[in-house]
């Protein structure tokens, strides 16, 4: 990213920071403050506000090499952003209902489900261990006596007699 890409970044954000700021103080300032905080969006909006500044404040003034970059991790908090849009919007504030309530019931199914793959894989690997694997020497009849075979014909190293281990489809 070029110097001027970040530059203009770096004011557009501090423009929607203080645009953001300046809405939650004229609600304050319109409200109340006591009215103001009886509602958990405004809450939520004047968290998010707040945390934008300080991490803006702390850029500024501390510089990318401060100690308190730790501090940076406020920028999390920007994510809440387009929660605002629920408090406004009835439709929304009734689809996030419906997904926070489904929530557990997927849950659930999700774990049965998890739970029914462990089973039958556990199953599954107890029929059919070894059954599948085959011999890639074509002189070997017997199942003891193959050791397995390379692409070039060679024997398999590392392979005992009687080893169930498959590898692409070789009985080592």
């Amino acid at each position: 990213m070029s110097a001027t890409e970040r530059a203009a970044l770096d004011l557009t954000n501090l423009v929607l920071n203080i645009a953001f700021m300046l809405e939650a103080l004229l609600k304050i300032v319109a409200m109340g403050f006591l009215f103001y905080a009886r509602s958990n969006w405004n809450k939520l909006d004047l968290f998010v506000a707040l945390s934008a500044i300080t991490d803006t404040l702390i850029s500024l003034l501390t510089g990318a090499s401060s100690t308190l970059r730790v501090l940076r991790t406020l920028r999390i908090f920007r994510a809440l952003r387009p929660l605002r849009l629920i408090s406004r919007a009835n439709g929304l504030r009734i689809v996030l209902l419906t997904i926070t309530h489904s929530i557990r019931p997927i849950i659930n199914t999700l774990s049965i489900a998890i739970f029914s793959f462990a089973i039958f894989g556990i199953l599954g690997l107890q029929l059919f261990a070894g059954a599948l694997a085959t011999c890639s020497d074509p002189a070997v009849f017997e199942r003891r006596a193959c050791v397995g075979a390379a692409a070039d014909g060679t024997p398999a190293r590392g392979c005992g007699a009687g080893s169930t281990l498959t590898t692409l489809g070789t009985l080592c």
